[in-house]
């Protein structure tokens, strides 16, 4: 018997909803003014937390402006719902191409990353790893919608 882990199909519109705001404020903050980058400070309790040119300080509550945190999260869990959601008639070749749609982002993913490895040097290059923790879910979200928009065309020209 195999374990189906995916999402009920109701939780995908969910997480294109979520999409959308998450994507514009991840947008805003990767690209955006300075100011942007400054929204929300708030006191958060840190495991480690150290400032440049201080001390590595660990355990303790320290002031952090969570804009990031909370685009980024919230970006990661509307495409993972979307990813990793039933499709409405969710069959064995469907499964094959979520399979084969996760491989290739992987791949893809891994490439990039290779290749950010021997061309991007200091800063950037934390940024480019930084962008690669989602382009895992963006590729696949991409190539699966690809496929299933193929595999329903196909279907309908059949007919």
């Amino acid at each position: 018997m195999t374990k189906n882990y995916l999402f009920p199909a109701r939780f995908q519109k969910f997480g294109w909803f979520l999409l959308v705001p998450f994507g514009l404020m991840f947008f805003l903050f990767a690209f955006g003014p300075d100011s942007i980058k400054e929204r929300w400070p708030m006191p958060v309790f840190a495991l480690v937390d150290e400032v440049l040119f201080q001390k590595t300080s660990w355990f303790n509550f320290t002031s952090n402006c969570v804009f990031d945190e909370v685009a980024f999260i919230g970006l990661i869990v509307s495409l993972l719902l979307i990813a990793f959601s039933k499709e409405k008639d969710e069959d064995e070749f469907i499964s094959q191409i979520r399979l084969n749609s996760l491989v290739w982002a992987l791949l893809i993913n891994y490439v990039i990353l290779i290749l950010a490895e021997l061309f991007i040097y200091g800063m950037p290059f934390l940024n480019v790893l930084y962008f690669n923790l989602i382009m895992i879910l963006v590729l696949f979200v991409i190539k699966f919608r690809i496929e299933l928009y193929k595999l329903k065309t196909n279907a309908g020209n059949e007919k």
